[in-house]
């Protein structure tokens, strides 16, 4: 390994760019992103759309300036809410595929420009071992699984694509730099991190500062505007408290993020559960004094540092600024803005470092070992969390579907989708772009804990309760409940079922399940009671049983019995 040291002039970044694209890192890059882009989409073409996901579909409906401007989770979201509308206008939402290539396509691009940034500085074998530890930041799964958080990757990407148009040192390159800087801002606050170092950039440039101060401050005078019409209305949790702690936040943010990307710390989520959160003060510790060493040798701090370090500050200030319950900064959604800003802030410190014989395998195999510890991550939480969440929201998709022409005005609460959905609107939305629940056959495959979900969702959405009747009409059969659980004797189709007992019995019913979680009541000795079974979006016929002692007469008029 060789030092350099580099001139104290900003623009020096823009040279490194040219070397030819066939050169072994730059091919070895290629790969990383072909591989990283198959395992996304390979893994997320299995997962529906989820929490974040369906507020993009259900509640930005329509093409008002609200729907685009009003504030997300404190985010201006123009650039997403678009996405959203592309997506599903072109492919509908019967397939989560299109959405996961759309946000990998996006993540791929913000990997590249990190390159691009790095390569410069360091290097490019540096630059491409950094970069394939983001590009298989696993700690940070939700990243790369989750279609929404282009909010991040596409902030990050534009922002990346701002500071390599700063780098040209040109008047070309400002208005590019403005114009991807208001892109990023529309993606989320993330962009507004790289607007101010943008700010700090051209504040400490050697060019007249006059000539260039639009390049941030434009895109700060539109997010200005933003804010007083729209941005001022969303919820917020600042408090004094969370101002108190925000140094303690930044540090363990940095530390986490250091941690996540040699793969010794997974995010405060992981499944089974959450590893090596005890090395975030010895990174944090380690990399401050290795900060401090760098700047000792070199003999001054450079000049590239202060616009990417306050980058990463004013992302992490305003993270703890704003914290709340799931915003930790060992978050996995907040684990690859961090890492990106930490490897910035890297690659300026070290600026004019590059790897060169014996060094490149020795870094190679650190590299591979922590990206296979992230590999790891990524694949217990696909397994144990994503996989199943999207398995259990199709099953819910399909009881909201058949119960849909029964209840519209059902809601289904925010577990497992995060959000609110309606069994009308659901049907609404699928009448134009499609279904992404599964069919009864495969509901019907699925696994009995999906099952009786669903068939405990359809109860609760049709609402089979037994009421007083009359004498019973119609073909009637005689049952016998059974003490030791209900039996599955009869099935029934759409119509009015009426009961009689001589002792109290309980009636139950299932539908997809082997067993009957659906408690439609009591029949009280001697007297009948009816319950109806309404036409609704399936054909599959409900079960009953019986649970008690004692013979039941079960009339049914029409088809059902059997």
């Amino acid at each position: 390994m060789s030092q350099e040291n580099v001139p104290r002039g900003q623009n020096g970044g823009a040279q490194g760019l040219a070397p030819s694209l066939l050169n072994p890192p730059v091919l070895c890059l290629a790969a990383a992103l072909a591989a990283a882009g198959a395992t996304m989409i390979a893994l997320g073409s299995h997962l529906v759309l989820f929490g974040d996901d369906w507020v993009m579909v259900f509640y930005r409906q329509g093409l008002s300036p609200g729907v685009f401007l009003n504030p997300y989770n404190e985010h201006l979201s123009v650039t997403v809410v678009a996405f959203y509308k592309l997506v599903l206008a072109t492919f509908g939402m019967s397939s989560p595929l299109p959405f996961h290539i759309g946000s990998t396509l996006i993540y791929l691009a913000a990997a590249t420009l990190l390159f691009a940034y790095m390569r410069s500085r360091i290097g490019d074998w540096l630059a491409l071992f950094a970069t394939c530890l983001v590009l298989f930041l696993g700690a940070s799964a939700q990243d790369l699984l989750v279609t929404f958080q282009i909010c991040f990757s596409g902030a990050i990407a534009a922002g990346l694509g701002a500071l390599l148009a700063l780098d040209r040192g040109d008047r070309r390159g400002d208005t590019i730099a403005c114009v991807l800087l208001i892109v990023a801002i529309s993606f989320s606050e993330v962009g507004l991190a790289f607007t101010l170092g943008a700010l700090v950039h051209v504040a400490i440039s050697r060019r007249s500062l006059l000539g260039r101060l639009y390049v941030p401050v434009v895109p700060l005078i539109l997010y200005v505007v933003w804010w007083l019409g729209w941005g001022h209305k969303a919820e917020n949790h600042l408090s004094f408290h969370n101002a108190a702690t925000i140094p303690a936040y930044v540090l363990n943010a940095m530390g986490t993020a250091l941690g996540a990307l040699l793969g010794i710390t997974s995010s405060v989520e992981q499944l089974p559960t959450a590893v090596g959160q005890e090395w975030v003060p010895i990174l944090v510790v380690s990399a401050v004094s290795l900060a401090i060493w760098r700047i000792r040798r070199v003999g001054f701090a450079p000049r590239g540092v202060w616009p990417v370090l306050a980058i990463g500050v004013t992302f992490w200030t305003l993270a703890g600024l704003n914290y709340s319950p799931g915003r930790a900064p060992g978050n996995a959604r907040y684990l690859y803005p961090s890492a990106v800003f930490v490897l910035l802030i890297a690659s300026e410190l070290w600026r004019g470092t590059r790897v060169r014989g014996w060094a490149v395998p020795v870094a190679a195999t650190v590299t591979a070992m922590a990206v296979a510890a992230n590999l790891v991550f990524l694949s217990d939480q696909y397994k144990l969390f994503w996989k199943p969440k999207s398995e259990e929201s199709q099953a819910d998709l399909r009881a909201l579907e058949i119960a849909g022409p029964v209840n519209p005005f059902f809601v289904k609460g925010p577990d497992p989708f995060y959000s609110t959905i309606g069994a009308g609107a659901l049907l609404s939305a699928e009448q134009a772009w499609g279904s992404p629940a599964y069919s009864d056959s495969e509901l019907a495959a699925s696994a009995e804990s999906l099952r009786l979900n669903a068939d405990r969702l359809l109860g609760a959405a049709i609402g089979l309760r037994l009421k007083p009747s009359r004498s019973a009409r119609g073909p009637c059969r005689t049952l016998r409940a059974s003490s030791g659980g209900p039996n599955n004797a009869m099935t029934l189709g759409p119509g009015r079922v009426t009961m009689k007992a001589e002792t109290k019995v309980g009636v139950k019913l299932g539908r997809f399940s082997d067993d009957l979680p659906i408690s439609a009541g009591s029949l009280r000795p001697g007297s009948s009671a009816s319950l109806a079974i309404p036409m609704d979006g399936s054909s599959r016929p409900w079960r009953l049983g019986l649970v008690g002692r004692g013979p039941v007469t079960v009339c049914q008029p029409g088809p059902g019995a059997a």
